[in-house]
């Protein structure tokens, strides 16, 4: 028997060098390892903020790590974890829905199984029967037995033609793009005859034994090229292959807090993908930088849209480009990775009197930050629920920049 102390940044319990997945802390256990994991055999005094889960295959799904704990206590911990990391207290806002908030799963197909990987396991993949954590639950469930239909790729012998299903939207206008080797195109005329209320199909092709999901390149088979996702009040066209923010619910909590810190009426969004944010606080002179041409296109379709001033250009940051505008107020999304040494250098030499840094990693993020203490103070920060019953949070800094330096 054991007693859990906290639990660490993937939200396994910790007991001196032990770690048990989903025991909470507080709580008397005793446990068995399984493979290169331990459960809990027995948990002898549970925890008050203990909760039954809302799905069936939490504990061998590896999509949550957190049904089991209260949300409330949740969100606690993330502020918690957030306060450490960066010395400071944290608030962290919570997730409008904790149920259905997701506009995007990526379910692998492999040995006749569609769902989630198992925690803690590449090769094994959970067969899900239901995913209440997504928006599109139902087209999941409607669907499953063609699904199920369809030849699936074998990871462990490298054979077979799909490799992942991946199903995007919160809303009508929704998307279904399947990850196959070249032999999918055999099977055009079935999903088409199958799938007639899903608005739009694609394929994108992986003939290799990288594990992706999406590939750059995508086959339209029925209807657009993009979907529409609904933030607050405003409508935008997303590439299917493009991103935008997971939890559309919580992305309005999390644009309204970036808006409120714009205090220019020139801002430079950089990593900007197809322009959610930078449209969204509406300035009177939008530049958005962003690498990828596709996103820059629709970029440029979602301002006029909303008759926002903006310019949008296909540059790599990570090539160190000249800041545009006069005295403009930065805006940076980057990928997990962070900035880079390029655009932290770009950054630090340009000096924008203000940045506001939006990180779904953390870690990353202080990292960066402290690449950049020289030159910028840390103003405010605010922790965003992005991902409920997950360990993961998403983070917005704010950075001003050290006068007369």
């Amino acid at each position: 028997m054991v007693r859990i102390e906290q639990l660490n940044s993937k939200a396994e319990g910790v007991a001196g060098n032990m770690k048990i997945l989903y025991a909470l802390p507080g709580e008397e256990v005793e446990s068995k390892r399984f493979g290169k994991i331990r459960r809990p055999t027995n948990i002898l005094k549970p925890s008050k903020h203990r909760v039954e889960p809302f799905c069936r295959h939490f504990g061998t799904c590896g999509g949550c790590a957190l049904q089991h704990l209260e949300y409330a206590e949740q969100v606690k911990w993330k502020a918690s974890k957030l306060s450490t990391l960066f010395e400071r207290p944290v608030e962290v806002i919570p997730s409008p829905k904790t149920t259905h908030y997701r506009n995007r799963m990526d379910y692998v197909m492999h040995r006749n199984s569609i769902g989630l990987r198992e925690r803690g396991s590449w090769k094994f993949v959970v067969d899900i029967e239901e995913c209440p954590i997504f928006a599109q639950e139902h087209i999941l469930k409607k669907h499953s037995s063609f699904l199920h239909s369809l030849p699936s790729f074998d990871l462990v012998k490298k054979e077979g033609v799909f490799k992942y299903v991946v199903i995007r939207g919160s809303g009508d206008d929704f998307a279904m793009i399947f990850c196959c080797t070249s032999k999918g195109r055999e099977y055009i005329h079935a999903i088409l005859e199958a799938l007639t209320d899903v608005p739009n199909i694609a394929l994108t092709f992986n003939d290799g034994v990288g594990d992706i999901s999406m590939g750059e390149e995508l086959e339209v088979i029925k209807g657009n090229e993009y979907y529409i996702e609904h933030i607050g009040e405003y409508v935008f066209k997303v590439p299917l292959n493009g991103f935008v923010q997971p939890n559309p619910f919580q992305a309005k909590l999390l644009y309204d807090h970036i808006k409120s810190l714009v205090d220019s009426d020139e801002v430079v969004d950089l990593f900007c993908g197809m322009g959610s944010i930078g449209i969204y606080c509406s300035p009177k002179k939008l530049f958005g930088i962003e690498v990828v041409p596709q996103a820059v296109n629709y970029a440029q379709e979602n301002a006029r849209a909303y008759g926002v001033n903006a310019h949008f250009e296909c540059v790599d940051l990570y090539t160190s480009p000249t800041l545009p505008g006069e005295d403009p107020l930065v805006i940076v999304d980057p990928p997990r990775e962070g900035l880079g040494k390029r655009t932290i250098k770009l950054l630090c030499e340009q000096k924008p009197r203000k940045i506001i840094y939006v990180s779904c990693n953390p870690h990353s993020c202080k990292q960066d930050l402290e690449k950049m203490a020289e030159f910028y103070t840390l103003r405010s920060i605010k922790g965003f629920d992005m991902f409920p019953h997950t360990p993961h949070v998403e983070v917005v800094v704010e950075l001003t920049s050290k006068q007369g330096i």
